[in-house]
């Protein structure tokens, strides 16, 4: 009798007219083609994330950037994502400082993700992420004491099969454009300024550019919110948690608040939350190995 793949040692084994004995070989491999083809993916990936939230401005203080922060962080630690917080960053020399320390780790993690929550404008284009006690009384003043964003770009340039996703939750509304000169007004108006990821990366924000984003009536923001319970269900892509996160805000907000990406990830699609086969596989493995009329075969497998 042939049965395909199985090769001469085993196929010796059958009895001919023996078709329980070919069928639960035939589910043995199966369960081996799985187990062979989970191990190229089961491997140790390596995560690292930077999370920033500022909250206690001396103008415009907002409530939940540190609550977000917060979440984020416990979220992404959940996924097995080493990670670096810092809250209330006070002066632009301190914000440089922490992305220094994620940029310094960058290169020895697979996928690396940041997320900012706080003020954040743009002056003719580029995108500024403001600490807390710096006094920004004019646009100069942004761009001396604010931090670029491609302060933290350059660190998310893919390098093979790695994986950046930079998430800003900073298109909160600016106070200080009232007290700027009224002869240069910001670029485009509130909100932040699209950005072009680098090859490998993805780039997020809580709404579309140069709109603005609620800080939210609760404890974190409709965003955040939305982004956690997402990326914590299983088997999801990046690509897919961040079309349910859009749909999630939309509704929430009546369509006023627009969430949009911009992605040049490349290879298979990303999945952040990864079910755990080293269950399956010892499941897999007891369940075979309880059918005693398998055991030679296990055996041959194994050697």
């Amino acid at each position: 009798m042939n049965i395909g793949f199985a090769p001469p040692t085993l196929r010796l084994m059958f009895d001919v007219n023996c078709e329980n004995k070919i069928t639960d070989m035939r589910l043995l491999f199966t369960a081996l083609a799985f187990l062979i083809s989970v191990t190229f993916f089961s491997q140790k990936e390596t995560r690292l994330a930077l999370v920033i939230g500022n909250s206690n401005y001396d103008l415009g203080e907002l409530k939940n950037p540190v609550n977000d922060a917060l979440l984020i962080a416990s979220t992404l630690e959940s996924l097995g994502f080493e990670i670096i917080l810092d809250t209330n960053i006070s002066s632009r020399t301190e914000f440089i400082r922490t992305i220094r320390t994620f940029g310094n780790k960058r290169e020895l993690y697979d996928v690396a993700c940041v997320y900012y929550a706080g003020h954040g404008v743009q002056i003719d284009s580029e995108n500024y992420l403001l600490p807390t006690k710096e006094i920004y009384e004019s646009e100069e003043d942004v761009m001396d004491f604010g931090v670029s964003v491609q302060n933290i770009l350059r660190y998310l340039e893919s390098h093979g099969d790695k994986v950046n996703i930079f998430i800003l939750d900073a298109c909160r509304n600016n106070p200080f454009e009232q007290i700027w000169k009224s002869e240069r007004s910001l670029t485009g108006g509130s909100g932040l300024a699209k950005i072009n990821p680098a090859t490998g990366s993805l780039i997020a924000y809580s709404t579309e550019a140069n709109t603005t984003a609620s800080d939210g009536m609760g404890g974190n923001s409709l965003y955040c919110q939305a982004l956690c319970e997402n990326l914590l269900i299983k088997g999801l892509s990046i690509d897919q948690v961040f079309r349910n996160v859009r749909k999630s805000v939309l509704t929430a907000t009546n369509e006023q608040q627009r969430p949009i990406e911009q992605s040049l990830l490349t290879g298979n699609a990303y999945i952040v939350n990864k079910t755990d086969y080293n269950v399956i596989e010892q499941d897999i493995i007891r369940t075979i190995s309880d059918n005693s009329h398998l055991n030679m075969p296990i055996h041959i497998c194994n050697l």
